[in-house]
């Protein structure tokens, strides 16, 4: 794709020690330039551009020293939030270089490091590896010579070479090859080709920020063999020449990361309200905020401001908060290059507010962080969210908060982002904490309504007359410019001009007592009363329900056996309905309503028959609990399914024909899941509370929604105490107990397991106490305990062989193994998992049967058995493919590497590395990354021996 050179590719930042390396740089860059001076840092800002765009440029000078290196550069990485750092400057050489040659550090080793005893100095040297990418830039920069047309005035005779080698880094100048520390360098880094002072801290300085890619290019102005003032002072200017033209050629070459997530960027705000009108004042106020941050000069793009907008749309529901918030934003989207996300946190709703954990898990999912990956707990997953968002420029939209500390969890990291927050509560806690900008919103002006009105009835064809301008002065005086009642005003005048005088009429009659209050939100119920009169007694009705019915909207399929209708019957009583703008129809047949229009339906429903109420409810719930219980068996046909209430009659539950449908039904229907089991709650139907807890366990879990799963099963346990099987009471017991393990809360995990552990050996279940001691296992791993993990694995397997269900064996079998292998018991580990890739192979479960492919392949790796191992994760690696398991692919390619390296098959182990090492870097597993770049590093000399240590 061209790109004009107006194109901004991105930003950054480069650092120079000494004035002739800055004035070197300095000649690279154009205008205009911009001075700045943060955290007693002078920077000077300009850009660079190459012929498919242009780089902006911050050239900071550091000083000499590791320290200062460090400090400086992340002092600019904080102020710039660059793609790219790059250091700049000259070095002495000592090994494979002349004067004039640049060097490009692949490893940049801290002579310093070490430990001063009485008699002697123990080295402990200290490494820091760049850029993979930008190392593999420089090596194909440096193979055609390209970068010496860079060279300023003209390319010097001979030609300088530029070479990929490590340099070593301290507080020292070194000034003579025969000094105490250059023969320490012969000894201890006898490969490093020069030799500096600013390297190891500056790349230390990135580590910190490690989304940032980072290399050091020096190029030399002496030899340690041979160092006088007077080669300095010649060759200092031109090494600094050669080594800034090495710089921005690698830079003219460079193309930024593709973004990290699966597909494009976040796009997740719903449509700008086409009928929106007024609120200029509020709209040039959240301008002005984002204008405010964004103070960059002219003619320099940074990506991002200064401060983090956050400005908190409040007002009375139905007041118009997320119409301004939506509007707003899609005027805005240019500011928002990477994206937006969006949640409607549910603060003010009938059901329970959304949890902070659960809304970071749906937004890393946006941000390119697989669901299986994330982290569980809720600090940790905020640190990960902010981290990603940190020199982004996206849009955050937070619909419908309850309180500060609902929102705070959600504020995105750094300073480049913009946050949206619409909430009823004037939110005081962000304004006083965050610095936000509240943003009061009103009624709508007499002008505004008046405009709303009018386009109404021009969509409508009808013509604006005397009389219908006196008809919308009353119509707009009876609402009191409350805008949901406009709205669906507006709504009824497009559908049927004709009736205008009409409905001011009705309008006039029914009275609207409550404006008297000063309080518009109390007219609401007046206006919806006059949208039921023009309804029929089945869509009365269904309104009425809707506002009981459990969560934040309904599926065609679930309101059928609300109403006890058949789908098409359903279909045309939701039409009326939305018709009426009562509900909102959202995509795949789903209907919503406001939530102010919800309360006006729940006190319609008050009129409707207690045992119509309760058969409606109890149909929907076991529309929701049969659906489920099925979607959940697709998932995990190894469970026991729990016997089902017999089925409401009315009811049909959802057919979902294979895995991808009960997925997609679990992510439609989920936040209606949870309502549901607290409606059942609520009505002391327990069996349906633990049904619908049981259902929900496989997806929870595979979606890492391990808050609302603790909590669905702790609402199955309360009910626990009126179910008199107590089998399902030591099931929901081990449940919990699994996931308070998952949470690390150990206490908690070990009282309800035992707890289980005992009832079922009262009981003499044997099938209950397996499954109880291999929930143990895991509790056991969690503590850092393998040696009684493996004891609780050894008994699960035990009872396990009292059945006939080799898919349960398989999986205990498989666990003996595994913590047998850790324990270094490795005759016992292949004994047991043979037996269970035998048997997964008979139960065609291929996940359980890579993990047996995987251990084996450790355990012959760990015997020396290279050949073999290389088969058996190879095996693994396929299954874990077809699966969609890349955590644990990843995994499997950087063991598979090490029996390739000690059977000499560099290449084979290079591949294996480089691909573990891209999956890892996409997981942000930033110390398995770093351990596979070791490897790496160590293969680009194949005579030198690899190391074998695994993860």
């Amino acid at each position: 794709m061209t790109t004009s050179n107006d194109t901004v590719l991105g930003t950054a930042v480069i650092c120079t020690a000494l004035d002739v390396e800055y004035r070197a740089v300095r000649e690279h860059l154009d205008g205009p330039f911009d001075e700045r001076e943060k955290n007693g840092t002078l920077y000077q800002v300009g850009t660079f551009a190459t012929g498919h765009g242009r780089w902006v440029v911050a050239l900071a000078q550091t000083g000499a020293g590791n320290t200062q290196a460090g400090i400086e550069l992340e002092r600019a990485i904080s102020v710039f939030h660059p793609q790219i750092v790059l250091f700049v400057g000259v070095a002495g050489g000592r090994k494979d270089v002349e004067p004039g040659d640049v060097v490009v550090a692949d490893e940049i080793y801290d002579y310093e490091s070490g430990k001063d005893t009485a008699s002697e100095f123990l080295p402990r040297i200290k490494t820091k590896a760049p850029a993979h990418r930008l190392i593999e830039r420089a090596k194909a920069v440096a193979r055609d010579d390209a970068w010496q047309h860079r060279i300023l005035p003209t390319t010097p005779h001979p030609a300088p070479k530029a070479v990929i080698k490590p340099i070593a880094a301290g507080s020292k100048v070194i000034a003579d090859q025969n000094a105490a520390t250059a023969r320490y360098l012969a000894t201890y880094c006898g490969d490093a080709a020069a030799v500096e002072m600013e390297g190891y801290g500056f790349l230390h300085g990135t580590y910190v920020n490690d989304t940032v890619q980072a290399l050091v290019v020096r190029g030399i102005s002496d030899l340690l063999s041979g160092k006088t003032e007077t080669a300095d002072a010649h060759w200092q200017p031109t090494a600094s020449s050669h080594a800034a033209a090495f710089a921005f050629e690698l830079l003219a070459r460079h193309t930024t990361p593709p973004n990290p997530a699966a597909g494009s960027v976040p796009q997740q705000l719903v449509a700008a309200p086409a009928s929106f009108v007024g609120r200029a004042d509020q709209l040039a106020e959240l301008d002005r905020a984002l204008n405010a941050a964004e103070g960059s000069s002219p003619g320099v793009s940074l990506g991002g401001g200064g401060t983090a907008v956050i400005s908190a749309i409040g007002g009375t529901g139905g007041i118009g908060k997320t119409w301004l918030a939506l509007t707003w934003a899609h005027r805005n989207l240019h500011h928002f290059p990477d994206g937006q996300l969006s949640a409607d946190l549910r603060g003010f709703s009938s059901g329970e507010p959304r949890h902070a954990v659960d809304v970071l898990a749906d937004f890393l999912a946006a941000l390119g962080v697989d669901r299986d990956h994330q982290p569980t707990e809720l600090d940790a997953r905020i640190a990960l969210y902010r981290t990603r968002t940190t020199g982004k420029r996206m849009l955050i939209l937070l619909d419908n908060a309850a309180t500060p500390e609902h929102v705070e969890p959600l504020l995105a990291g750094g300073s480049t982002c913009t946050v949206l927050i619409t909430s009823r509560d004037r939110l005081r806690g962000l304004v006083t904490r965050h610095s936000a900008r509240p943003v009061r919103i009103d009624v709508l002006s007499e002008t505004e309504a008046r405009t709303l009105f009018t386009t109404a009835l021009e969509d409508a064809h009808g013509c604006v007359t005397a009389d219908a301008e006196q008809a919308f002065t009353e119509l707009i005086g009876l609402c009191g410019g409350f805008p949901l009642a406009l709205g669906l005003i507006a709504a009824r005048i497009r559908t049927a001009p004709e009736l205008l005088d009409d409905l001011v009429t009705d309008l006039r009659d029914l009275g609207l007592d409550a404006l008297d209050s000063g309080q518009p939100a109390a007219s609401l119920p007046t206006v919806l009363s006059w949208s039921l009169r023009h309804l029929n007694d089945q869509q009365r009705t269904l309104f009425g329900l809707l506002g009981i019915a459990p969560g934040p909207d309904t599926a065609l399929p679930a309101v059928a056996s609300l109403i006890d209708l058949p789908s098409a019957s359903a279909h045309k009583a939701l039409s009326a309905l939305e018709e009426a703008s009562l509900i909102a129809r959202r995509p795949h047949t789903r209907y919503a309503m406001h939530d102010l229009v919800r309360e006006y339906a729940i006190s319609v429903a008050a009129n409707i028959s207690a045992e119509t109420r309760a058969g409606a409810l109890r149909r929907i719930i076991d529309f929701y609990t049969h659906t489920a219980h099925a979607a959940e068996q697709s998932l995990d046909s190894d469970r026991d399914p729990p016997r089902l209430n017999a089925l409401a009659a009315g009811v049909h539950p959802c057919l979902l024909p294979n895995t991808a449908a009960a997925l997609a039904w679990f992510e439609t229907e989920y936040a209606c899941l949870l309502a549901a089991q607290h409606t059942a709650t609520t009505y002391e139907w327990y069996p349906t509370v633990w049904l619908l807890a049981w259902s929900l366990s496989t997806f929870q879990r595979m979606r890492g929604y391990t808050h609302d799963q603790l909590a669905v099963w702790q609402a199955a346990a309360n009910a626990a105490a009126h179910l008199p099987d107590l089998t399902t009471r030591i099931r929901i017991y081990r449940t919990l107990g699994y996931i308070h393990a998952d949470l690390r809360q150990h206490g908690e995990a070990f009282a309800h397991l035992h707890r289980a552990l005992t009832l079922a050996e009262q009981q003499h279940d044997l099938a209950q106490q397996a499954h109880t001691h291999r929930a143990l296992t895991r509790a056991w791993e969690h503590q850092g305990d393998d040696q009684q993990a493996l004891e609780h694995a050894r008994c699960a397997l035990n009872l396990y062989r009292h059945f006939n269900r080799p898919g349960w064996e398989a999986v205990a079998l498989n666990a003996v193994g595994w913590y047998s292998a850790r324990l270094e018991d490795y005759d016992t580990a292949r004994e047991h998992c043979q037996l269970a890739l035998a048997l997964h192979r008979y139960n065609k479960n291929p996940h359980n049967k890579a993990n047996s492919f995987d251990v084996l392949g450790y355990i012959d790796q760990r015997t020396g058995q290279y050949a073999q191992a290389i088969n058996r994760y190879t095996c693994a690696l396929i299954l874990f493919r077809d699966f969609g398991d890349n955590y644990a692919a990843a995994d499997v390619l950087d063991r598979l590497g090490h029996p390739h390296a000690a059977l000499g098959q560099f290449d084979e182990a290079l591949a294996s590395w480089q691909e573990a090492l891209q999956l890892y870097r996409k997981q942000d597993r930033t110390a398995d990354a770093e351990r596979v770049q070791r490897q790496l590093n160590e293969l680009d000399n194949p005579g030198d021996s690899v190391a074998l240590d695994l993860p």
